[in-house]
């Protein structure tokens, strides 16, 4: 893979404002009650002795922060429900690395999550740029250090997402450019470290991919039972160091001995069923509910691809894997343990990938000419925007209840619709609009002014989405 000197400038330079938004003022954040009332004790607790290291207390035997209240729902929930008290160890032993060369502080807190995911980034550039182009690869490596979702969670030390995503990536890569069983060896190696860094996130991700390597063989009539059996035995393989630990450790602490599985695959006791929670487990962000849209749509064209039995080349076979992530991680997590986390760092991933995928498209048709498609998705994308912004504004708790949550959604979205400020954009972009359509009708301006004008409002697009992350992260919003 070869750069010019033009990209690898940008490159760093893209780099660089992806650093500085990450740990700008991270020291001043103070911390949120999940790192000093899990992170620290769990320390603490594996700080006793090689074992306790090695395999991670349960809940029980931690040295618990005085004056913390381990009783309330909201810790037997975030705490696995008591018993388990972890999943798999490989994040925690990393953090915990963290915090004995850093201190246990903010930073040894938050260090390593960060680091793992400007890894992350890199690696999404890497398999775009091959996968697609370089354009496409700045499109993503300029909207994915930005993307507020990765804000949500990712500055907070207890976040595991980072560890799993990254070897996701890894894994990926090497399935994607390093063919046969040189491949598939580093897709295991990097598989069973994606297991063994939070079991629960990397199952949904591996069913996932286990669905898309399905996808390929039936699209493009390879199905046999017998390859269905090594692709299998593959997966197996990598979750083999898991279950070693996980046996191991059941014995230490006379824990049931798939207790692991348990928190995957099954709801909390004292966690009823809500289907609504897809929609508003982004208690910070307010963006869960427009996202299924596309999620739908790629559902659609997934469906679509499994019956076209013919060969799919790479980029498509790729943009079904994003498709895939997209619609299917929140309704995983919504059947799982973790049901708010969906909005965790790891979402980021697929639907970044999805808007760049839009944005590159929408390039084109300007390229060739065809402005309409361009339009109705500018303006949908801005709409989103005043929308989900000033929902982010007024909603600042979302009640645990179906019909309840509805209804503050439902009186929240008047309550923008009739907001002065809402219409006054709404205005704005109307007049835009408006400019550019009368010009198409009676061609007022010429046909490459007209492009310049699109390719401008695409940009400013870009730059009002940059500033608005920067201006949050200076101002200490996030």
């Amino acid at each position: 893979m070869s750069f010019t000197k033009k990209e690898l400038i940008l490159l760093f330079f893209l780099l660089f404002v992806a650093i500085f938004l990450r740990f700008y003022g991270l020291s001043d954040q103070e911390l949120i009650k999940d790192e000093w009332a899990i992170l620290f004790p769990r320390h603490d607790a594996m700080m006793n002795s090689i074992k306790d290291f090695v395999l991670i207390p349960t809940e029980d035997h931690w040295n618990k922060v005085v004056g913390y209240d381990y009783t309330t729902d909201y810790v037997k929930y975030h705490f696995n429900s008591g018993t388990q008290s972890a999943t798999t160890p490989l994040a925690w032993w990393l953090i915990s690395f963290s915090l004995i060369f850093f201190g246990e502080n903010i930073l040894g807190a938050r260090l390593i999550p960060l680091i793992f995911n400007l890894f992350s980034i890199l690696l999404v550039y890497f398999i775009v740029r091959k996968i697609y182009s370089k354009k496409y690869a700045l499109l993503s490596f300029v909207l994915l250090p930005f993307y507020l979702f990765y804000f949500n969670m990712l500055r907070a030390g207890q976040s595991l997402e980072p560890f799993v995503l990254f070897f996701f990536l890894a894994a990926l890569y090497c399935f994607l450019f390093y063919k046969g069983l040189n491949g598939r060896i580093f897709w295991i190696i990097f598989f069973s470290l994606m297991f063994f860094s939070n079991f629960p996130k990397a199952a949904i991700l591996a069913w996932i991919f286990l669905l898309w390597e399905l996808q390929r063989l039936i699209s493009t009539k390879k199905f046999k039972f017998k390859n269905l059996a090594v692709i299998c035995s593959f997966y197996f393989m990598a979750i083999i160091p898991s279950i070693v630990w996980a046996l191991v450790r059941a014995k230490a602490y006379s824990l049931n001995s798939l207790w692991f599985l348990g928190h995957v695959f099954a709801r909390g006791s004292q966690e009823q069923f809500r289907f609504l929670e897809v929609l508003y487990s982004y208690n910070s962000t307010k963006q869960g509910a427009l996202l299924i849209i596309p999620a739908i749509y790629g559902l659609f064209l997934f469906i679509k691809s499994v019956y076209r039995k013919k060969d799919i080349d790479t980029k498509e076979n790729l943009n079904l894997l994003w498709l895939l992530m997209l619609v299917l991680i929140p309704f995983l997590f919504l059947l799982s343990k973790q049901a708010g986390a969906w909005s965790h760092a790891m979402t980021s991933i697929p639907i970044t990938i999805f808007s760049v995928a839009g944005i590159f498209g929408l390039y084109q048709h300007i390229k060739f000419g065809r402005y309409l498609p361009y339009l109705l998705i500018f303006s949908a994308g801005w709409l989103y925007v005043f929308v989900t912004k000033k929902m982010g504004d007024l909603i600042t708790f979302v009640p645990r209840n179906d019909l309840d949550a509805l209804t503050l959604y439902k009186s929240t979205f008047l309550q923008i619709l009739s907001s002065f400020d809402f219409i006054l954009e709404i205005f704005l972009l109307t007049v835009f609009l408006l400019f550019i359509v009368l010009c198409f009708k009676y061609k007022l301006l010429s046909d490459g002014f007209l492009k310049k004008t699109l390719n401008y409002s695409l940009f400013f697009s870009l730059v009002a989405f940059i500033l608005h992350t920067f201006t949050l992260v200076v101002f200490g919003a996030v």
